[in-house]
Formats: structure tokens, sequence, C-alpha cells
């Protein structure tokens, strides 16, 4: 913290090197596998674990298949696609929560696998 000439008040602050701990440990953008994998298992449907993980046109997709499922299921009565959706949410909540950070970074965060 820098001081003005009296003492009297701050002009600057500066933040201290290690303040952020997490930050300091994962990186910026760090996201977690175990995060990703309870989106994916609990909200999966609507693709809150594709938004999470930065993947807004995989998120748009499912949360519009769920959308045009539903309605499928009011009118004919079938409810496939909506398996289908909840099954592909949870393989990718399985694959989620059992990979490492480091594999889950390398795979998902940095190498920006979008499906599975």
């Amino acid at each position: 913290m820098d001081f003005n000439a009296s003492g009297e008040a701050a002009e600057e602050i500066f933040p201290l090197a290690g303040a952020n701990p997490l930050a300091d440990a994962f990186g910026p953008g760090h996201k977690s596998p175990i995060v990703a994998g309870l989106l994916a298992l609990f909200l999966g449907g609507i693709g809150v674990h594709k938004f999470y993980l930065g993947y807004n046109s995989q998120g748009v997709i499912l949360l519009v298949g769920t959308v045009v499922s539903y309605l499928l299921t009011l009118v004919i009565i079938r409810i496939i696609p909506l398996m289908v959706i909840g099954v592909v949410c949870l393989v990718e909540a399985i694959i989620y929560l059992t990979k490492s950070e480091a594999d889950f970074s390398a795979t998902y965060v940095q190498g920006q696998k979008h499906w599975f």
C-alpha cells in the first residue's frame, strides 16, 4: 500500500503474491471435474455442465434438445429422446467424476473436447 506524502490516506493498493491460494494453485480458468460431474448428473439435461466448461454451443444443443423432447413427450408420448439425453449426461458425469484434476484439465479445459 502506498500512502500520500502526509501518510493520512492510501493512494494505491497492491495485491500480495499468494493472496489467492486457489488461483495460484490451479491457475486462471480452473474448472473442477467434481463440479462439472455433479452439474452433469443433476442439471445435465439443460446443459449447465457444458456452460460451466465454456461450451456454449453444446449447452444450447442440450437445452433445446430437452425442451423439444418434452414437447414431443406431451404430443406423441414418446420418452426416447429424453432417455438419450439422460444417458449422455450420465456418461459425461461418470467420466468427469472419475478423471483426475490433471487429466480433466488437459482433456476438457485445455484440449476443448466437447463431447465425452
